[in-house]
């Protein structure tokens, strides 16, 4: 049986903005638990590292403090850019951008911008710099009121829910703090405005289908935006030699990158990769996937 949720209540846990996402219910906000409906949405998952070992090394009461203080640092580059936060889930967060991939992009390097301000602020403090990383993905969601009379939320369920959680988990294997789904970047209106460049194509566990992967940079430090810049047609060309199987001048144009920019971790995983396919070739059925999600 559907309970419904009253006005009086409603908007002390909801926002307005995610309700209308729901069903835009006017003056009337009384609306249903068991009410939802489906978007095409951006999925924004980060998840703060080592949030074990800094809680090891503080008082529950500093964590608590700590992590409020950030969370009200980092939501203004989530409202501003039109998204919505979902929930906060421990060291983890979750919004969604119901308006564009631009809005949803802008605000994960929003986002890392903040958290250096907040870095800064805690240098003096017995508190470690935080490091997140941030997962993108653009996709079918159900969104909507579960609950009874006394316990109710909104849930965000779907598929790109899961893998903004599984492309954010990515982020530590190719050291890039921000990482975007295919779906994010073909949905971009100027992809040079976030320095964009492709990191390899995964295979989502449990699907079919393929996912490319793409690393927003504008958070890179100007050297480091020039250098991948300076690489970046070398790169380009290097990456297609390896998707065709053509590992050996693959790994001569990467090693001619890496002249230029030895601190890249991309050029580094793409060197190993074609080094370990030159001993033991991958075979006839070799499609260019080698990572999964």
């Amino acid at each position: 049986m559907n309970i419904r949720v009253h006005q009086k209540n409603i908007l002390r846990y909801f926002p307005k903005s995610i309700l209308k996402l729901i069903r835009n219910p006017g003056e009337d906000l009384d609306i249903n638990s068991g009410e939802y409906s489906q978007n095409d949405i951006c999925v924004l998952f980060a998840d703060i590292r080592n949030f074990s070992g800094i809680s090891e090394n503080l008082e529950s009461d500093n964590v608590f403090l700590l992590m409020n203080d950030f969370i009200k640092q980092i939501i203004p580059a989530i409202t501003e850019n039109g998204g919505i936060v979902d929930k906060f889930i421990g060291d983890a967060f979750l919004a969604i951008f119901p308006l564009s991939a631009n809005s949803a992009v802008q605000s994960a390097v929003n986002i890392m911008q903040r958290l250096d301000i907040f870095n800064e602020s805690i240098r003096d403090k017995e508190y470690y710099p935080l490091q997140i990383g941030i997962g993108i993905h653009k996709g079918n969601c159900t969104i909507g009121v579960i609950g009874n009379d006394t316990i109710h939320q909104v849930a965000i369920l779907g598929d790109a829910v899961n893998l903004s959680s599984r492309i954010e988990s990515a982020t530590k294997t190719y050291k890039a703090p921000i990482l975007i789904s295919d779906s994010v970047y073909s949905e971009i209106k100027n992809t040079a405005d976030f320095n964009c460049r492709e990191i390899d194509t995964v295979r989502v566990k449990g699907k079919d289908h393929a996912v490319v992967l793409y690393e927003i940079c504008n958070c890179n430090s100007e050297k480091v935006i020039e250098q991948k810049r300076c690489i970046s047609e070398d790169y380009a060309n290097a990456l297609s030699l390896y998707k065709s199987g053509n590992f050996n001048e693959s790994k001569m144009l990467l090693e001619k990158c890496q002249e230029i920019f030895p601190e890249d971790p991309i050029l580094q995983i793409y060197i190993k990769r074609c080094g370990t396919f030159l001993r033991m070739p991958p075979g006839d059925d070799w499609s260019g996937i080698t990572g999964i999600l």
